[in-house]
């Protein structure tokens, strides 16, 4: 019985130490070395028929992409959907929260069928509602290794959120909306946020990524960690791990507040 990953088991591959993960877990606060073809896994957890679907609408687009990059076939930032290529790279990640969602729910109850309820509609249902999606999303690239000490966490269920402020206060969204950002190495992410950010904002809000890619809650209960991270002592880095989820839980707490503070308002 095959051994199905419901994070894609290449997108982790930067994060490796060979064959291993390095991974933190918050329900002891230790780190684990782990092997990368079990960890965020379940044996017989997929159809072929989801497995095929999750590799042609998500998982081989991204690869793809970070493979463009790594060799520099394709600059940052200038991705456009009417290249067929470049609109399966926008699909991806504007499905992806989607399609993890419905792979971590497949997890906890296999019987629900809810990978397969998801890939129903076939590329044609999927493009639909893609490009719903990217009428209010703005797709970009994030950096960080221009940070000192800058680097991203890969999470348990394959993306992680943060704050994307607007350029105008939105009846909808208030002061801030949320942005999507999927890892694709310890210092990049491919990210969408809501149309009318203020992109200048968020990109000098990058520094506080690491922080948010730990995740907010037990949906992340573990994460991949860099192996250079682990030059530090382990408890130092355990320490730090715990303080970014106990901060961003606090941030988030305030954009909130502030969002129905700026509502109320409008």
């Amino acid at each position: 019985m095959p051994n199905d990953h419901y994070v894609t088991n290449a997108l982790t591959e930067p994060w490796r130490d060979g064959a291993f993960l390095w991974c933190f877990d918050f329900a002891d606060r230790k780190i684990r070395r782990e092997s990368a073809s079990k960890l965020f896994a379940k044996q017989g957890l997929n159809s072929p028929e989801n497995e095929a679907a999750l590799n042609k609408f998500c998982e081989s687009p991204l690869l793809e992409f970070r493979h463009k990059l790594r060799t520099n076939k394709l600059t940052p930032n200038k991705l456009t959907p009417n290249k067929v290529s470049e609109w399966r790279v926008f699909r991806a990640l504007l499905l992806f929260p989607l399609v993890q969602t419905a792979r971590i729910l497949h997890l906890r109850d296999p019987q629900a069928g809810h990978l397969d309820k998801f890939f129903a509609p076939g590329e044609q249902g999927l493009n639909e509602m893609a490009r719903e999606r990217h009428e209010n999303s703005h797709v970009m690239t994030l950096g960080v290794q221009d940070f000192p000490n800058g680097w991203l966490f890969y999470p348990e269920i394959g993306f992680f959120q943060f704050p994307a402020p607007m350029l105008n206060p939105s009846p909808d969204l208030g002061l801030s909306g949320i942005g999507v950002a999927v890892p694709l190495t310890p210092y990049l992410a491919l990210a969408a946020v809501p149309k009318g950010a203020d992109l200048g904002q968020i990109e000098k809000s990058r520094g506080l990524l690491q922080s948010w890619s730990v995740g907010l809650n037990d949906d992340c209960r573990r994460i991949a960690i860099p192996s250079a991270v682990l030059r530090k002592h382990q408890d130092a880095v355990c320490d730090d791990i715990v303080a970014m989820r106990e901060r961003i839980i606090l941030l988030e707490r305030l954009r909130r507040s502030a969002n129905e503070l700026a509502k109320d308002q409008l």
